[in-house]
This record gives C-alpha cells, sequence and structure tokens, in this order.
C-alpha cells in the first residue's frame, strides 16, 4: 500500500449565497444520475441509492432519459452536492 497515492479532488467557492452555488453543484449531478451508464447499471445513481437518494435519483435518471433535462437538474437534492 505504501505506493498508493491518494487524491482527493475539492471544490472551494467564496459566496454570499451558499444556497444558490449547492444548487449549482446539486444540479450538475443531473447529467451524472442521467446520464451517466445505461439505467440499469449507473454507478453513481447506484452509489447515492445506497445511501438512501434511492427515490430521488431514479426519478431524475428518469426525467433525464425522457429528455426533460433542465427539470431533472433542478430536483437533484441540494444535499447531495
Amino acid at each position: 500500500m505504501k505506493d498508493l497515492e491518494l487524491i482527493i479532488p475539492l471544490s472551494l467557492e467564496f459566496t454570499e449565497n451558499v444556497d444558490e452555488v449547492g444548487k449549482s453543484h446539486a444540479r450538475g449531478y443531473g447529467f451524472t444520475f442521467g446520464a451517466m451508464g445505461s439505467v440499469k447499471n449507473n454507478f453513481y445513481k447506484n452509489a447515492y441509492a445506497r445511501q438512501g437518494y434511492g427515490e430521488a435519483v431514479d426519478y431524475v435518471q428518469r426525467l433525464w432519459k425522457e429528455g426533460r433535462r433542465e427539470e431533472a437538474r433542478d430536483l437533484v437534492p441540494v444535499d447531495i452536492a
């Protein structure tokens, strides 16, 4: 394990409007849940489903696949981000 390098990506923003920035980051997950992988095998959607967001991410993915992408983005829970 000594040859293993751990890298943790991080995003930092300074803002007066935390809610707006949180929503902006959450909306980015719409693509992740909707377009990454297949309907049955989406690693990210499945990972968040295991964390208790199953109903939300399933709905986001369904909207995305129906072409309702803005609506899907808007429905990603902010606490995911």
